[in-house]
């Protein structure tokens, strides 16, 4: 499984579709800006993953 990261909030730029598609396939996706490195994920399996993990106490 290939991951796709930049060093740079401007090379993630130029290559957003990349990242993008990255993402919804469930590779690892990342970005780092500065001293921060931040994760995309495709929200529908974030949403699915936070949902099978937290108990919901509805």
């Amino acid at each position: 499984m290939a991951t796709v990261h930049y060093e740079s909030y401007t090379e993630a730029r130029t290559h957003l579709k990349k990242l993008l598609d990255a993402a919804e396939e469930g590779r690892v996706a990342t970005v780092r800006r500065d001293s921060v490195m931040t994760a995309m994920v495709d929200v529908e399996r974030l949403r699915r993953f936070i949902a099978s993990t937290v108990p919901s106490d509805a």
